[in-house]
C-alpha cells in the first residue's frame, strides 16, 4: 500500500480482460485443493485474522521496543540547519564517530506507551562514550544528568517527542549504544510488553513496512544488513530480522515476511536459512516477493518493467511488468523452497496483484510455470473513495457510496480467489480494510470524522462477516496503529491503547475476533 495514488497496470484497457499471452508463455494445470487451509462452513476455509504493522519510527502511534532510541535516526544540527545525519560521520550501527566544531548531533525520543494515553512518564537514558548531552523539548521536565545517565519526565503536550542532542563528542571514546526507557522498565527487554500483548490478537503479523528496504527499493546485502547490535533500525532494510522473528516467536504468531526486489543471491539465502533454523517449528512464514509490483507509484514497479522490457518477455509494458514479477517470484521461490525441502509446510509462498484487476492476477499467474511456484495468490480488496480538495462526503457515504464500493471490491475478489482455485492455490488478502484519502491538509478534520464515526464500524463488521462467509482464509488488515493526517487514516487505532469506545474500526474488529475466531 502507498499513501501517494495508486496507479494501475492496464488502467488505460477497457473493461473487458485483456488477451491472455500467447500459448508458448501458458502453463494450464489441473484444479488442486489448496493446502495449509482448515475446513469451514460450507467448504469456506475457517477464516482467520492478521495484521499490518506500521513502521516503528517515533511519531508513528505505536512504542514498539523497549528502547525508544531504536525508532529515531541522527540529524546533523548546525546555527542554520538540520538534516540527515552523513553516513561518514556513524558507524555501521549507527553511532556517531565524528562531529565538527559547531555540528550537533540529534535525536528524538518519541512517546512512551501511557505518554501515548496521555500520561507523564518517568524516562531513564544510558549509554556508553563521553560528549556533552542536553535533552530539549517541552515535553522534557525534571531533566537530571549525571556521569553516563539521565532522567526526565516526559509530559505530553501535543508536540510528542524529547530532543537528544550530542555535541563536543569524544573521538577517542564516542557516546554509543544510547538506551532510553520507562525508569521502571525491565532494562534488558525487547519488546514493549504493551505492543506484545495488542500484536498477539492477531494469527498472522505481516512486517513488510518494518523491511525499508521493499518500499524503497534499496540494494541490500547479507553481510551488510542491520544488525542487533545497531542502536537506531531506522536504516536502509529496517528492523533486524533476528528481532522480527523473536518477535513472532514470544508471542507464538505467524509471520509475514516480504523479500527486497533487489536483494542478491546470498541475503536471499541466508534470510530464509535464518528463518528456518530460528523461527518456531510451530508457526508458519509466509513469504512474498517485495510489495505490489504494479503500482506504478513504486520504484520496483518502474524497474520490474524496465527489466522486463529489456529481456523481450513482452513488448506491452504493462504486461513486461507482471511477466518481469511472475518471473523474479519464481527465482526468489524457489530458493525458498530449496531452504525449507525438508518441511515446506512452514512456509506459504505468496503472490500479490492488484485486487481491483483480476485480469492481473490471471497473466501472472499463466505465465511458464508461475502458479507451481506459489502456494496462495492475495489481493487487497480496500473499499476506498478519494475525496477532491474541499469535497465533503454526500448524506448517504456510509449507507450507499462506501457500501457501494466495499461490495465492488468483494466483487473484484471473488473473481481472484476463482482464479486462485482454479490453480489449486489459497486465496488471502496482504492488505484490507477502508482506503479513504484526502487532498489537502485543510480536510484533515472531515477524514477524521469519518473514521471515528460509528457507521465506519458497521461496515467494518459487515465486511468482516462477508469475508468469513464468502471466502474465509486469512484476510491480513492494514494496518494496526497509526495517526490521521493527509495521506490517510489508515490505522484501526490512531495510537498503540486508544480506548476501543474511540476507535469504531478497532472496536468492530475486535468484538468480531471475539466472536467468530477461535484464536482469541
Amino acid at each position: 500500500m502507498t499513501a501517494v495514488g495508486f496507479g494501475t497496470i492496464g488502467a488505460s484497457r477497457p473493461a473487458t480482460p485483456a488477451p491472455t499471452p500467447t500459448p508458448s508463455t501458458v502453463t494450464v494445470t489441473e484444479p488442486v485443493k489448496p493446502v495449509g487451509t482448515e475446513a469451514g462452513v460450507s467448504g469456506v476455509p475457517k477464516m482467520k485474522l492478521g495484521v499490518n504493522l506500521e513502521k516503528p519510527t517515533y511519531y508513528g502511534g505505536a512504542r514498539v521496543f523497549s528502547n525508544l532510541m531504536l525508532q529515531s535516526y541522527w540529524a546533523l544540527k548546525s546555527s542554520t540547519s538540520s538534516s540527515q545525519m552523513p553516513a561518514e560521520k556513524m558507524d555501521r550501527d549507527q553511532n556517531l564517530i565524528q562531529l565538527a566544531a559547531g555540528e550537533q548531533a540529534s535525536r528524538a525520543i518519541g512517546p512512551a506507551t501511557n505518554a501515548l494515553r496521555g500520561l507523564s512518564v518517568d524516562i531513564i537514558c544510558r549509554w556508553a562514550g563521553k560528549a556533552k548531552i542536553e535533552i530539549r523539548g517541552k515535553v522534557a521536565r525534571n531533566i537530571r544528568i549525571s556521569g553516563s545517565s539521565l532522567t526526565f519526565t516526559f509530559v505530553p503536550d501535543g508536540n510528542n517527542s524529547a530532543e537528544f542532542v550530542v555535541s563536543g563528542l569524544d573521538t577517542a571514546n564516542p557516546i554509543r549504544d544510547i538506551d532510553c526507557r520507562e525508569t521502571d522498565a525491565d532494562p534488558n527487554a525487547i519488546y514493549d510488553p504493551a505492543f506484545l500483548a495488542d500484536a498477539a490478537r492477531y494469527d498472522t503479523l505481516r512486517l513488510m513496512k518494518w523491511q525499508s528496504a521493499v518500499e524503497s527499493n534499496a540494494v541490500v546485502t547479507w553481510a551488510n544488513r542491520t544488525k542487533t547490535t545497531a542502536n537506531s533500525y531506522a536504516t536502509v532494510d529496517g528492523v533486524p530480522i533476528e528481532r522480527m522473528i523473536l518477535l513472532a516467536n514470544l508471542i507464538k504468531r505467524n509471520i509475514w515476511l516480504c523479500i527486497p526486489w533487489n536483494a542478491n543471491e546470498e541475503y536471499i539465502h541466508k534470510f530464509a536459512e535464518y528463518v528456518r533454523d530460528n523461527l518456531d517449528p510451530s508457526l508458519v512464514a509466509y513469504v512474498e516477493l517485495s510489495n505490489e509490483v504494479w503500482n506504478t507509484g513504486y520504484k520496483v514497479t518502474q524497474q520490474a518493467r524496465e527489466e522486463g522490457l529489456a529481456e523481450n518477455l513482452a513488448t506491452d509494458s504493462g504486461l513486461a511488468t507482471l511477466y518481469r514479477y511472475a518471473e523474479r517470484t519464481a527465482e526468489v521461490m524457489d530458493v525458498w523452497k530449496s531452504v525449507f525441502a525438508t518441511n515446506p509446510r512452514r512456509i506459504v509462498r505468496v503472490l500479490a496483484t492488484q485486487n481491483a484487476v483480476p485480469w492481473g492476477a490471471k497473466v501472472t499467474l499463466a505465465y511458464k510455470d508461475t502458479a507451481s511456484k506459489v502456494d496462495a495468490l492475495a489481493t487487497a480488496p480496500y473499499f476506498s473513495r478519494r475525496f477532491a480538495a474541499g469535497e465533503q462526503p454526500p448524506a448517504d457515504f456510509f449507507s450507499n457510496g462506501l457500501l457501494e464500493a466495499m461490495n465492488l471490491k468483494l466483487a473484484n475478489a471473488a473473481e481472484n480467489k476463482a482464479l486462485a482455485t482454479e490453480r489449486g492455490l489459497r486465496y488471502i488478502t496482504y492488505e484490507a480494510g477502508q482506503h479513504i484519502t484526502i487532498s489537502n491538509d485543510a480536510d484533515i478534520p472531515m477524514l477524521a470524522q469519518l473514521q471515528r464515526d460509528p457507521r465506519m464500524g458497521d461496515l467494518y463488521t459487515r465486511y468482516l462477516m462477508k469475508w468469513k462467509d464468502d471466502f474465509g482464509d486469512l484476510m491480513v488488515l492494514f494496518h494496526a496503529w497509526g495517526p490521521i493526517n493527509r495521506y490517510g487514516a489508515w490505522g484501526m487505532q490512531e495510537y498503540l491503547g486508544q480506548p476501543l469506545s474511540e476507535a469504531p474500526k478497532a472496536r468492530a474488529v475486535d468484538l468480531f475476533r471475539q466472536s467468530y475466531l477461535t484464536k482469541n
